[in-house]
């Protein structure tokens, strides 16, 4: 088992699990996920089905970005097509929980671009963004 003192990460190697421990001003103490496969594990060991590739296949939705700080991510979705009209792909901000709970922030397909969803991204996460 490695863990750095601070709180700020904490490798339980045996497990083969990596749990990052956000030690920012807002939010300390809160578990932030290494990965999205990190986050797909804990969402799925507490009873979630937002990964389950058929919910995934259902809302015709992707993974667009890496576990940003704050727990921060991007979806895009895309409505099938109905009676010969196409919907564009539209994007969601989503924040996980503790416990692996996915939350929609700023409306589900509110963003026209990755870049809009993470502009919305509240501070001081947005601001240490690349």
């Amino acid at each position: 088992m490695n863990a750095q003192h601070n709180g700020a990460w904490w490798a339980l190697g045996g497990l083969g699990l990596l749990v990052l421990v956000d030690s920012g001003r807002r939010g300390s103490g809160n578990v932030r996920f290494s990965s999205v496969e990190d986050l797909e594990r804990t969402n799925r060991g507490n009873g979630g089905r937002f990964f389950e590739p058929s919910v995934m296949q259902a809302f015709s939705s992707q993974i667009e970005t890496q576990i940003l700080p704050g727990n921060y991510f991007v979806t895009s979705e895309r409505f099938p097509r109905v009676e010969g009209a196409a919907f564009p792909r539209r994007y969601t901000l989503r924040r996980a929980t503790n416990n692996g709970a996915i939350q929609t922030i700023g409306g589900y397909q509110a963003f026209d671009s990755v870049q809009d969803a993470l502009a919305a991204i509240p501070q001081p996460f947005g601001q240490d963004l690349p």
